[in-house]
């Protein structure tokens, strides 16, 4: 004779179902309001383990220093919200895409001109990747699939490029001024297919040719 339910604890009574429904509806609705569209970003400094080798930990260091004294202080002068350092990167978050992709290029316009006061042999070349998508907010720290996904764009961008998803393409599609263009494709760990990867094009000298090169983000 099969057991009842009253004592199979797999197999509760509808009651209690329905009640762990409606705590999971309202867990739902709390969870809701951290929840906000944002656009995360990562920042990486290019060959460091290579520079802390050659220069020695005092002068990596102190490279690494000189790096994140450059590009704090842009975050928040461009409404972004400083999140933390992991080891020489940088998190960030904006709710503004656009603002975001600003930060980028001065970013990386503010790191080439400090490479001038640097020696050939000492110079900082980074990599800035953004994403947009839905985040959980909680202790000024992002968390989700967007924090994910951008630190995957971050492992396939290159030095002294910014790698941007699609969703940051359609975000800032209206700007005259922000080229974009697509370079390649990027395969999602943990996730079936790929995405299209893009980058922003900062240096003024190859916007004429970055807008020939860019691909439309089919928005349908």
């Amino acid at each position: 004779e099969p057991p009842s339910r009253a004592a199979n604890p797999m197999c509760p009574e509808p009651r209690n179902i329905a009640e762990l429904l409606k705590l999971r509806a309202q867990l739902d609705a709390q969870l809701e309001q951290f929840q906000r569209l944002v656009t995360v970003m990562f920042t990486d400094i290019a060959g460091s383990t290579k520079y802390f080798d050659e220069h020695g930990d005092l002068a990596g260091m102190a490279m690494v220093e000189d790096c994140n004294t450059t590009l704090k202080p842009l975050v928040g002068k461009l409404e972004g919200t400083f999140v933390k350092t992991i080891g020489d990167a940088i998190m960030a978050y904006w709710e503004k895409p656009v603002e975001a992709v600003r930060c980028a290029i001065a970013m990386q316009e503010g790191i080439a001109e400090l490479n001038k006061s640097r020696s050939p042999k000492q110079q900082i070349r980074v990599r800035v990747a953004l994403n947009v998508g839905v985040g959980l907010l909680k202790d000024n720290d992002v968390f989700g699939d967007v924090v994910n996904v951008c630190s995957r764009i971050e492992h396939e961008t290159a030095a002294e490029k910014i790698g941007v998803s699609p969703s940051v393409v359609e975000s800032v599609s209206k700007e005259k001024d922000i080229v974009c263009r697509k370079i390649g494709t990027v395969a999602l760990r943990g996730k079936a297919g790929e995405m299209d990867l893009y980058e922003v094009v900062w240096r003024e000298e190859d916007k004429a040719v970055g807008v020939q090169m860019v691909d439309a983000v089919d928005t349908e």
